[in-house]
């Protein structure tokens, strides 16, 4: 009986209210529903998430009275689901948050413009002639860049500074954002203040727009380079999905690098939301690693572990406890924890489902990392840093290397948002190591603006140019 998938980023196949989407949270609620909204988040922290096992902390209490506050006066979806996510903000779990419906934030008019947010500052990564790619942003509206991570601090739950900004920079130029943080001008535009790659500065009065409709080009989600006169490989994918198209990649990847003899692999995890955690067993199985050692899993019994993951109960594991020599877990257990050697054994079983064929041991293994490496991406960095398995390159990840996952996605009725509510926690295997502090890269490397407009991949070509 294979475990769950105990990371975050599960699939939803939740759907949008009709006549909502287009909106993008602006649409009022009645204050009565707004109120039950807010009593239905409550009870599901204090019920389920794994985080609140001895109640809720001060901070979350008095965010939920002010939840409650914003709920009795009729307010527009947005307006309640920015205070439920203040509210949640002092639980530090990065998974735990109220979400906008995938098809309700497609809807959402944006600026034309996307930002990257490192280390170095905040970017303009795509941009139009007026506000060029590569930009720095000063401010927007009346906030400085500083000013903006603040507010967006205080209103992204995270457990690390690095989530804020790569979430911040996805969300930052939605309209629902953009009117949260009050910077929406009286005539609906925005003003951008940057300074361009050439130096120049410059004010630009933007307005939000709908998303075109259709296919836009971009690189496919996996796929893989060889420079065999540089003796590297590169392989990229954008989520952890163990599935077939993915298995068939990388095959042909090893395959390829096998026949070009390199001696670099990069495996690049830059701004992936994660999965499935076996994907990162498979892979360093594929490359020859062994004799690692993986996360710990404590899960929360609740009511909805109960109910939708009746596997992750003590019930059902005991047997698998008895299989494995350990002893049982008491029925009444608050919390328990499920040992390393368990966990890896059930994500090979996973892996064994839909299997890789090719190995490629002995090579040099780089992860690609960034403040968007998140949650399965941030474990692929814990195992690699924990068992010394090869050498991180880029920036820090976007979660802290212990942290909250195995998530349940909570529909809030009649809203176009839900409820993104975590069931267990997930320990690195180096307990000695810092718990609370994202992953730093071995070789830092950061972007700036001047590589964003030459288009120059920065963290690639170190490990192109590595000896």
């Amino acid at each position: 009986m294979p475990l769950p998938r105990f990371i975050a980023c599960i699939a939803l196949c939740l759907a949008a209210r009709a006549g909502t989407a287009a909106d993008c949270g602006e649409s009022r609620l009645d204050a009565a529903d707004a109120l039950n909204l807010v009593e239905f988040v409550e009870r599901q922290i204090v019920d389920s998430h794994v985080g609140s096992v001895s109640g809720l902390v001060a901070g979350v209490r008095l965010g939920l009275e002010d939840a409650r506050r914003i709920g009795s006066r009729a307010p527009r979806q947005r307006e309640l689901a920015d205070t439920l996510n203040r509210a949640l903000v002092p639980l530090r779990d990065a998974h735990l948050e109220v979400r906008m419906l995938e098809s309700s934030a497609k809807a959402c008019r944006t600026l034309p413009v996307e930002f990257e947010w490192n280390s170095a500052g905040l970017w303009v990564r795509s941009g139009v002639p007026r506000v060029p790619t590569g930009a720095r942003v000063v401010a927007i509206g009346a906030l400085s860049t500083d000013d903006l991570e603040v507010a967006l601090g205080a209103r992204i739950p995270h457990e690390t500074p690095q989530w804020v900004r790569a979430h911040g920079a996805n969300l930052l130029p939605r309209i629902d954002t953009l009117r949260n943080l009050g910077l929406v001008s009286r005539d609906g535009t925005i003003h951008l203040r940057v300074i361009g790659p050439d130096g120049s500065r410059r004010t630009e009065r933007l307005q939000a727009f709908a998303r075109p409709d259709g296919p836009v080009a971009v690189r496919p989600w996996v796929g893989f380079r060889i420079w065999p006169e540089r003796s590297t490989g590169h392989f990229w994918f954008d989520r952890f999905d163990h599935d077939a198209e993915l298995v068939t990649k990388f095959d042909e990847f090893l395959a390829a690098a096998a026949r070009a003899d390199v001696h670099r692999i990069a495996i690049d995890i830059r701004g992936n939301p994660g999965g499935d955690s076996s994907v990162a067993v498979a892979m360093l199985d594929a490359l020859g690693f062994d004799g690692y050692s993986v996360f710990t899993v404590v899960p929360r019994p609740s009511p909805v572990l109960a109910a939708t993951l009746p596997m992750l109960m003590p019930a059902a594991l005991n047997p698998l406890l008895a299989q494995a020599g350990l002893p049982p877990i008491p029925l009444d257990a608050g919390t328990y924890e499920l040992p390393p050697a368990l966990v890896l054994a059930e994500l090979r079983n996973r892996i064994a489902q839909r299997p890789l064929t090719q190995r490629l041991p002995g090579r040099q293994l780089y992860l690609l990392t960034d403040a968007g490496t998140f949650s399965s991406g941030t474990l692929f960095a814990v195992l690699v840093r924990d068992n010394h398995l090869g050498r991180i390159v880029g920036e820090a990840a976007g979660n802290s290397a212990s942290f909250n996952g195995t998530e349940y996605p909570a529909a809030l009725s009649g809203t176009d948002y839900y409820l993104n509510l975590t069931t267990a926690r997930l320990l690195r295997p180096d307990a000695g190591a810092p718990a609370d502090a994202s992953i730093e890269p071995d070789d830092p490397v950061t972007a700036t603006g001047a590589d964003l407009a030459a288009g120059r991949d920065v963290q690639l070509d170190f490990v192109l140019d590595s000896r």
